[in-house]
């Protein structure tokens, strides 16, 4: 990523989350979600992902270029079980499954890293998928192809990525 690029915006500001509870859809204030389960905020997986994470031990995590995760805050991991979508000025929120999720602290995270400058040791602890670089690129085109749709393959990739290290905390 070019010094001159600004973050990538991926969605409105909102102070609510959408989540499924019992079978039905609720909003639920972030500052609220956050204090019952005692997370500094969440890393949004898609479900399909969500049996990969390890039970317990290191997990390493990759966003498009830039998570704002801190060292040392501990973050709850909760499967997408529908993806969201953003666009200019609409968005519909994902909705995610607190049944599916497992609380981790951040033990390190690099922010707008190019893929040409990732290493074998970024992928040491990633889920099976994601390897290589090429794996890397292939499963963030996935995901953001839908979440981010005015965006190209190619703008996809030009942006880089995050990684960030957790430690598994509890299932």
């Amino acid at each position: 990523m070019s010094q001159q690029t600004v973050p990538l915006s991926r969605s409105l500001p909102t102070s609510e989350g959408q989540f499924l509870y019992q079978e039905q859809i609720v909003n639920i204030p972030w500052m609220d979600f956050h204090t019952q389960y005692g997370v500094s905020g969440v890393i949004r997986v898609p479900k399909k992902d969500f049996p990969l994470i390890p039970t317990s031990g290191p997990f390493t995590h990759f966003n498009l270029e830039v998570s704002y995760h801190r060292t040392e805050s501990v973050y709850l991991i909760i499967a997408i079980i529908q993806p969201g979508w953003y666009r200019a000025n609409e968005e519909v929120l994902p909705l995610l499954d607190p049944e599916l999720s497992v609380r981790a602290k951040c033990l390190s995270v690099k922010e707008f890293v190019p893929y040409s400058l990732l290493q074998e040791a970024d992928f040491r602890y990633s889920l099976p998928q994601i390897q290589t670089v090429d794996d890397l690129k292939r499963e963030m085109i996935q995901r953001y192809r839908q979440s981010l749709p005015e965006l190209s393959d190619e703008q996809i990739l030009e942006r880089g990525v995050s990684v960030t290290t957790l430690e598994i905390l509890e299932q």
